[in-house]
């Protein structure tokens, strides 16, 4: 059974020049970590993100693994190590580091091979801009997941709702699943529809700018780490992608990588991919689906 950690404060440490938030505990088991450790989910994309990343740079990791549908991201002792109880956490070393773009950016520096961030001025600035925006969509990309992929198990009633409320301190989260539970409104879902499609004009143009294979031309970066999870998963929901037809064969390339094979096609259960096939198949038919919001 893993201890209770004691948060003592969230600091911000800075590695490789690279400011990371970085939680500090003067807890024994969790200063005696050893080597890369990952707390994660199998389905959680931000989770499937530090995982190509890690694959992507050959890093060797420890996984610890958590079934959110048995609410172990709730727990007391999970908390302790992540405050706001989500995944993905990852410790190195003792080190303990939150939120998957600093996570990936901390592999970048950690592991081998060549550096996943561009050279020059201009690439660089393009590839923290990506970076920003992939990590703003979070709330958008928890939206359609939950509406067009995972309604049918994840909405809770009273009773869990309940549950969740006195386990879990992450006010946010809760609020999410209260909304959830009452059901989005056609407003809420058209406008983070339109997120994504003001996001996919916008990589689009720099694969066609840049001429490609990859986001930012000839290098595989960050960038291509942190949208492939959110591509990948409006797909899952059958997205049409009629309009980004680059985006598209950049998705279909990405595929082809090790790193997305091992990082993120072999943790998703085989039984959960049926079923959101089955499911977004149904919705698409009654006219339902994701595509029905997306704008004309």
């Amino acid at each position: 059974m893993v201890p209770l950690l004691t948060l003592v404060a969230t600091v911000f440490a800075n590695f490789g020049g690279i400011v990371m938030p970085e939680i500090e505990t003067k807890n024994e088991w969790a200063r005696g970590l050893k080597g890369v450790n990952l707390f994660h989910n199998s389905m959680s994309n931000c989770s499937q993100r530090t995982r190509v990343a890690l694959e992507e740079k050959e890093v060797s990791w420890t996984s610890h693994h958590l079934d959110i549908a048995k609410d172990e991201h709730a727990t007391d002792a999970y908390q302790s190590i992540n405050p706001n109880g989500v995944v993905p956490t990852l410790v190195h070393d003792g080190r303990t580091i939150i939120e998957s773009i600093d996570i990936i950016s901390y592999v970048d520096e950690i592991g081998h091979g060549p550096s996943l961030v561009p050279d020059t001025d201009d690439l660089r600035a393009e590839l923290d801009a990506q970076l920003t925006t992939a990590g703003d969509t979070q709330g958008a990309i928890k939206v359609l997941s939950h509406e067009f992929l995972f309604k049918p198990v994840r909405k809770m009633n009273d009773k869990q709702l309940a549950a969740l409320r006195a386990t879990h301190g992450n006010r946010d989260l809760i609020a999410f699943h209260e909304e959830f539970s009452k059901g989005f409104s056609d407003e809420r879902l058209a406008s983070v529809v339109k997120e994504f499609a003001d996001a996919f004009d916008r990589l689009e143009g720099l694969l066609q700018s840049h001429g490609g294979p990859w986001l930012l031309g000839t290098q595989f970066t960050l960038v291509d780490i942190a949208w492939i999870v959110n591509v990948h998963r409006l797909d899952l929901m059958r997205f049409d992608f009629r309009h980004w037809p680059a985006l598209k064969a950049w998705l279909g390339r990405m595929q082809q990588r090790p790193s997305y094979k091992n990082g993120l096609e072999k943790w998703e259960p085989k039984g959960i991919l049926r079923f959101f096939g089955l499911y977004s198949r149904l919705r698409s038919l009654f006219g339902g689906g994701v595509n029905a919001y997306i704008r004309k």
